[in-house]
Order: structure tokens, then C-alpha cells, then sequence
């Protein structure tokens, strides 16, 4: 693993009481939307009360930044009044050859309708669920994996605020960007479904939606030691960068 600034604790600290996580993938706004609807279906099961953890990359970072603080309905607003100049802004001609294809506006449209984002990390360093992203690093270094993993409640909230915004850009259209000591894109890079920290927990068990599959009932659930909810938005895992 990428040396990040922050450590994971991970949700097996407090396993005994929070013993379902929640693994959320990428898949830009349409990933954001599908993670919603599966979100809010989970909220409403006996299972969310037992949600310890979430684990997201690319658009699953920002949908659980939303969902560790309870603000899927705040989400669900901000995500239907996107335009994609929201988002990401095409550059003036004359700084493509410096900044990229387009401007990352996401963090000053998060600070003006929604909240700013040192805020929202600020608020998942209390929260009662633990978030962790993912980032792919970029930096100059000898390491031979690229991936990062922040957690809301080892990492600082600026660098937080950072690692959620930098997961969440898409390195086709935006210039890398700085999370703490590093330089980090899109999560989906190094891998865009990080289900595998879940299944290396002991006792735990996973469950993923489907057209035709649905949520455990309570019954099952309580027969479980550990349940992986998990909701992907952009189809089947893709390789880590080279």
C-alpha cells in the first residue's frame, strides 16, 4: 500500500457492535445516482443501524462521504441540480497546455450549495461511521503498489477533504491533485471496486445487489458475524494502473 499521511483503522475495532460495511464503487454521476437508490433502500433495513464502515473509491467516495454523515436526501438534491459545468468546467484555450482539459469544479460547487468540503471531513471525523477512500498515487516514488487509503478517523480532516476530492476526479479530464504529501487521481485507477479489504476480515460475509437480488431480512442478518454490502456503479473490477 501507498504511504498516506493518515492510517486505517479499519471496522474491526468495532466489529462487535458495527459489523456491516458497505463497499461502494465508481461510476461517475450515474454510479453516484445508482449508489443512492441502493443507499436509501439499505437505510430503511434493520441492517443500517449495523453499518461500521464504508469503504469507497472514485464517485464512491463522495456517496459516502454523504451517507457516513446521514445526508443521502442532501446528496440526492445536490446530484440532481449538477450541470456538467458543475463538475468539471472545460478550460480556456490558453491553459490547456498547463491545467488540463478542464477545471475541477466540484470542490467550490460542494462549498457553495452544499457544504464546504474541510467541513464535511470535520463532521466524518465524529461520525459514527468510519469512512475509508482509495486514491491512486501518482508521486515519484519506488513503491510498487499505487494505491491509498485514507480513514475519516486516523486522517486528518484537510487531508481527508483532500483524498475524497482527488478519488473522485477523473484523470482523463482534471490534473492530478495534492493529498497531503502526495499526489493522487481517480481511485478507480488502482482499483475501483475495493471489495478485497472486506473479505480479508475475519467472520465476515458479503452480499451484492443485483437485479434480482435483495437485501437480507433481519432474520439472516442476524445469523451473520459480518455482512459486506456492496453497490457498484461502473461494472466489473478493473486492473490496477501498471
Amino acid at each position: 500500500m501507498g504511504s498516506v499521511t493518515g492510517g486505517v483503522r479499519g471496522h474491526n475495532v468495532h466489529m462487535s457492535e458495527k459489523d456491516v460495511a458497505i463497499v461502494l464503487s465508481g461510476g461517475g454521476v450515474n454510479g453516484v445516482l445508482l449508489q443512492l437508490g441502493f443507499l436509501k433502500r439499505l437505510r430503511s433495513s434493520p441492517l443500517w443501524p449495523r453499518v461500521g464502515c464504508i469503504y469507497g473509491t472514485s464517485a464512491g467516495a463522495l456517496t459516502g462521504t454523504m451517507a457516513a454523515l446521514d445526508r443521502l436526501d442532501d446528496l440526492e438534491t445536490f446530484t440532481l441540480g449538477l450541470q456538467p459545468r458543475d463538475v468539471f468546467a472545460p478550460q480556456r484555450l490558453w491553459q490547456l497546455p498547463l491545467n488540463g482539459l478542464h477545471h475541477y469544479a466540484l470542490p467550490a460547487t460542494l462549498a457553495q450549495r452544499l457544504i464546504e468540503p474541510n467541513e464535511l471531513a470535520e463532521a466524518l471525523a465524529a461520525a459514527p461511521i468510519e469512512l475509508i477512500v482509495f486514491a491512486t498515487d501518482v508521486s515519484e516514488h519506488d513503491e510498487t503498489s499505487y494505491e491509498l487509503t485514507y480513514s475519516s478517523y486516523e486522517t486528518p480532516p484537510e487531508t481527508m477533504a483532500e483524498a475524497v476530492l482527488a478519488s473522485a476526479a477523473i484523470s482523463a479530464l482534471v490534473l492530478p491533485l495534492p493529498v497531503g504529501d502526495r499526489i493522487a487521481t481517480d481511485g478507480g485507477w488502482s482499483g475501483t471496486f475495493p471489495s478485497a479489504r472486506l473479505s480479508s476480515a475475519p467472520g465476515s460475509a458479503s452480499w451484492s445487489p443485483s437485479a434480482t437480488s435483495r437485501a437480507p431480512s433481519a432474520s439472516e442478518s442476524s445469523r451473520s458475524t459480518g455482512c459486506a454490502a456492496a453497490c457498484s456503479g461502473s461494472g466489473p473490477p478493473r486492473r490496477s494502473a501498471p
